[in-house]
């Protein structure tokens, strides 16, 4: 992605999924599928969206789990 005003260097953000339920109990899920929590969550994806809003994005990468696709769509 080549912003505009920075000498067209590239821009990498790294960005942790949204709480997930095993975020909420203390449970390390790995590679299972987890909801992201109703309010918390759910937050985080808001803030994100909005900090994203006037981002310009050329590529999103996710794994195939359920709370890293929703968090991603955020920015996306």
């Amino acid at each position: 992605m080549e912003a505009v005003g920075d000498g067209g260097m590239t821009r990498l953000y790294l960005i942790r999924h949204a709480e997930a339920e095993g975020n909420l109990y203390r449970v390390a899920h790995g590679h299972c599928n987890g909801l992201i929590t109703n309010y918390r969550g759910y937050q985080q994806i808001d803030a994100l969206r909005e900090r994203f809003r006037k981002v310009d994005i050329d590529a999103v990468y996710s794994s195939d789990l359920y709370r890293t696709q929703i968090t991603a769509r955020a920015i996306w």
